[in-house]
């Protein structure tokens, strides 16, 4: 049993951090920089302590760690259906990377006093979180081209761009987190029912969502179309 845990599990991991250890520097930079930024606002006459953004940032890490994971398990021949069931949680906690553009309502609303710091501050997380989300969507678009062709990937993709928005949505407006489709399904569905049948009831919040989610697909594309150049 061990043994396959490690084969399984443990062995992709080892292999994604050998294989994506240049990102991973870059990562902890980013994170460390992050940190003390945030901890020198602490000495700051401000209530806008912005600790919230350590804890989004880890959270928008997750869909690129996860993805990584699952390249090195598809390359070592891993089962569909352990793929599938990682790529459950990667779509679940995808969101969060995009998520973290909304931040910036924090600028509307901080001090004056402070305005570029905290443009700063969250253009330091925020911009890093897209980027992280980009390069996780191209990993499991990597990996339904394996099985798919290019233009159904591409509406695949585009479906979970779109799906993405919805998840924003319900983070920012309705203050639900990614494990509430375990913790608390009975209330995310219900309110998922609700704002699919009623969308004008949240316009502003709508737009905003899907705005980010097509933002995500069309840089996506962006990208894949740069790969094709080089």
């Amino acid at each position: 049993m061990l043994y396959v845990c490690d084969m399984d599990v443990i062995g992709p991991v080892k292999s994604a951090i050998k294989a994506r250890r240049n990102l991973i520097y870059v990562y902890l930079f980013i994170s460390i920089a992050g940190t003390l930024l945030v901890l020198s606002r602490q000495f700051l006459d401000t209530d806008k302590t912005f600790l919230f953004l350590l804890w989004n940032f880890f959270l928008a890490g997750l869909p690129l760690i996860l993805s990584s994971i699952m390249i090195q398990m598809s390359l070592n021949g891993t089962t569909r259906n352990s793929l599938m069931g990682l790529g459950f949680l990667w779509l679940l906690f995808l969101p969060n990377a995009p998520y973290m553009l909304t931040d910036y309502i924090h600028v509307i609303y901080g001090d004056r006093k402070y305005l570029l710091l905290d443009a700063f501050t969250l253009s330091w997380f925020a911009v890093s979180a897209f980027a992280s989300a980009v390069i996780s969507l191209k990993d499991i678009s990597g990996l339904l081209l394996e099985r798919f062709y290019t233009w159904q990937v591409t509406m695949m993709v585009l479906g979970i761009c779109l799906m993405c928005s919805f998840g924003i949505l319900l983070g920012r407006d309705l203050r639900f987190n990614s494990w509430d489709v375990i913790m608390k399904p009975q209330t995310l569905v219900t309110e998922t029912v609700v704002r699919l049948t009623n969308p004008s009831a949240d316009f502003y919040t709508w737009i905003s969502s899907m705005t980010i989610g097509l933002l995500l697909f069309f840089v996506y594309l962006a990208t894949k179309a740069s790969d094709k150049v080089v």
